[in-house]
């Protein structure tokens, strides 16, 4: 027989039962959902990321499909990812969305592009052509983000 789960805290521990897990959940913080930027041009990079965080989501930002890999790989929290398409590196938006959806399904990813059409990005759970609306982008994200939860 396994030993029972224990919450530990500084002044002592107590097994694990529906109330220990509704105190932990009272003293944690709620996380605000993450967003990772993923974009090469770093005007509309740093815009996108002040109008979500000014929208109260956490940001997280990537110049490439590369740095953003590293990023998803890292274990850091990460509720949805918008990316651009052609990006330097080996990795362009195209190819992120493919291994993004392949590690992670269920990740909500918007694709945005001033190259490809919406039916050129059909695993994409979004897509804003460029120049977009950054109001209309913020907007998909909290709906995105609202339905995976």
């Amino acid at each position: 027989m396994k030993d029972p789960a224990f919450l530990l805290f500084g002044w002592g521990s107590w097994p694990i039962t529906e109330s220990t897990r509704t105190l932990k959940a009272a003293l944690e913080p709620e996380r605000k959902p993450i967003v990772l930027v993923v974009e090469d041009e770093v005007l509309i990079r740093i815009m996108l990321a002040d109008c979500l965080r000014d929208a109260g989501y956490g940001v997280l930002q990537a110049a490439s499909g590369d740095e953003a890999l590293i990023l998803l790989a890292s274990g850091v929290p990460c509720d949805l990812v918008i990316s651009d398409v052609c990006m330097p590196g080996k990795t362009d938006g195209l190819a992120l969305l493919s291994q993004t959806k392949f590690d992670n399904p269920d990740l909500p990813f918007i694709v945005v592009s001033g190259h490809l059409l919406s039916v050129d990005v059909v695993q994409a759970d979004g897509f804003f052509s460029k120049p977009y609306d950054f109001s209309e982008v913020v907007a998909a994200v909290g709906r995105l983000i609202e339905t995976r939860r």
